[in-house]
């Protein structure tokens, strides 16, 4: 992440946007990505998200005077943001512009309870939004505007067969992954399903290295899936590596865990997937 801060300016640049243009790609890794942001924002305006590929959150003075915030596609990166005596202030965190004096919204309380999240654009606190995917946000003269760049297009395509779409989605999965793995060490949660044994086996496929892979058990009957991860760690033959979380682990990450989360959130899988990443950065990945 790349940020920077002033008494009169704040900047916020985060992820690993990929530009359109070599130019701008270019100024991006020369000078970082906020100065092909700014570069991409005289040119197209608000629209510039749209030509940005990656995972990102990006927020920064505009040359008059206003504030352009943009979220990535799917919202991997997060931005949040809130309106105090006529200026914008934000950040990745929603807790991080709170105060004393912001209350909790009740709205998003029956929200957690029902959906065990809050979605966006409503956090824990009111007041306070988050940047739904595929938005950005303009604040100027005194007026905010909160818009999508883009939006899914689902057109049905008949007359295909099947082998031709499942090749066509092969190579696409292939590129993304390819595009994903671009200057890293090959890595990846497993836990036996489609979804993690299909990237696994990809990423063995397009780097020709075995890439390590991660899996979370518990010592809990009907909840250990430890068996598949196996079987799909032998078959693509990834560099495979396990952890048994404990009742005791589950306790002493309650404070880790919970400081990761800006709100509540309900999903069981906050604890494996945090044993998961430690284990993955404690090997050297990021």
């Amino acid at each position: 992440m790349q940020t920077s801060t002033s008494a009169t300016d704040f900047t916020l640049s985060s992820g690993s946007p990929r530009f359109s243009t070599p130019q701008l790609q270019a100024l991006a890794s020369e000078h970082g990505s906020l100065k092909s942001w700014q570069h991409a924002f005289a040119t197209d305006g608000p629209q510039a998200a749209a030509k940005v590929a990656g995972d990102f959150a990006v927020g920064f003075n505009t040359p008059t005077g206003g504030v352009y915030l943009a979220i990535d596609r799917f919202a991997i990166r997060s931005l949040c943001y809130r309106i105090v005596d006529g200026q914008m202030r934000f950040a990745a965190r929603a807790d991080d512009l709170a105060d004393a004096s912001t209350d909790i919204d009740p709205q998003a309380i029956f929200d957690y309870l029902y959906f065990h999240a809050i979605p966006s654009p409503r956090t824990i606190f009111k007041g306070i939004h988050r940047l739904p995917p595929g938005h950005y946000a303009l604040f100027e003269n005194g007026q905010l505007l909160v818009k999508p760049y883009w939006t899914p297009q689902f057109n049905e395509q008949g007359g295909r067969s099947f082998d031709a779409l499942r090749a066509e989605f092969r190579q696409l999965l292939r590129d993304s992954v390819t595009t994903e793995l671009a200057g890293h060490k090959p890595a990846c949660f497993l836990s036996g399903g489609t979804d993690s044994s299909t990237i696994a086996g990809m990423a063995r496929e397009v780097t020709g290295m075995a890439p390590a892979s991660y899996s979370i058990g518990f010592e809990a009957e009907g909840y250990d899936e430890m068996a598949y991860a196996r079987l799909a760690a032998k078959h693509f033959g990834t560099d495979h590596h396990e952890y048994y979380v404990t009742p005791a682990d589950l306790v002493a990450s309650i404070p880790d865990v919970a400081a990761y989360y800006d709100q509540p959130f309900g999903n069981s899988s906050a604890v494996p997937a945090f044993y998961c990443a430690r284990m993955a950065k404690q090997d050297g990945h990021d």
